[in-house]
């Protein structure tokens, strides 16, 4: 048995490859802290719940538990303590871009800590939208089987 398929979207081209309407939106480098980190929540949901459905068994409700230890702040806080020094230039200042923006912490959650999973959302985000696949595959590798 093969390697899952993996479907790879690249929003400037239709589904045969043909470029539609090349430069259409932002470019992530261009984007705010918060935004990337708004595009990298999502991604980390994705990540977190795809690797625990094919590493784990149990109810959804179990396999949602686990995740919200994986996606909430404190779990996102350490999840960038552990890649932090694997970083290149590049990636640490889009993790700054995201710590330093100015967004609201939830109450139950100490503003550095929020900060910090705001950076790593950035990142995830900014990865994610640059379509550096590979790399985003290593740190998440890093990541879930550390922790």
């Amino acid at each position: 048995m093969g390697k899952p398929a993996r479907v790879v979207y690249d929003w400037d081209m239709d589904e045969k490859g043909t470029v539609t309407d090349a430069g259409r939106g932002q470019n992530p480098a261009q984007m705010s802290g918060l935004t990337l980190a708004f595009v990298g929540d999502g991604v980390w949901h994705a990540l977190v719940r795809a690797w625990l459905a094919r590493t784990r068994k149990g109810t959804v409700r179990t396999l949602h538990r686990e995740a919200v230890g994986y996606v909430r702040a404190g779990a996102q806080a350490s999840a960038l303590s552990m890649i932090q020094n694997t970083l290149t230039e590049e990636e640490a200042d889009v993790v700054r871009r995201g710590r330093n923006a100015q967004g609201n912490a939830p109450k139950n959650v100490e503003v550095q800590t929020y900060r910090l999973a705001t950076g790593f959302e950035a990142l995830v985000g900014y990865l994610y939208l640059t379509g550096r696949e590979d790399r985003l595959k290593e740190l998440t590798e890093m990541i879930l089987t550390e922790g």
